[in-house]
């Protein structure tokens, strides 16, 4: 199931996939959405990243306006993703609490 999951994300011809899969994902902000969140952010081509890096951006959004509860958990499962047996997870993770660090501080 991961597999196609991921090619959801990553899909080339069809951004529009990219879009309604990522958006999901990040709506759940459990370990699993996640984990497939951030495997694919770590090997996306550009085109498929400006598509990430516009979800992300609404999912920050969405998590500087709820409690800061919601921001702990969701920083918790990037950073228990860092040690994921998958590198691309691994990395993604990574890169990803940088990006939640500079977006949501604090």
């Amino acid at each position: 199931m991961d597999t196609v999951v991921r090619s959801l994300l990553l899909d080339s011809a069809n951004t529009a996939v990219t879009d309604a899969t990522a958006e999901e994902l990040l709506r759940r902000r459990d370990a699993a959405g996640l984990r497939l969140i951030a495997a694919a952010w770590h090997v996306a081509e550009p085109e498929q990243g400006d598509h990430l890096t516009g979800c992300l951006s609404a999912a920050f959004f969405e998590l500087a306006c709820a409690g800061p509860e919601d921001r702990m958990r969701f920083r918790a499962v990037l950073r228990s993703l860092r040690d994921d047996p998958d590198p691309d997870v691994q990395a993604g993770a990574r890169d990803l609490l940088d990006r939640v660090a500079r977006a949501l501080p604090g």
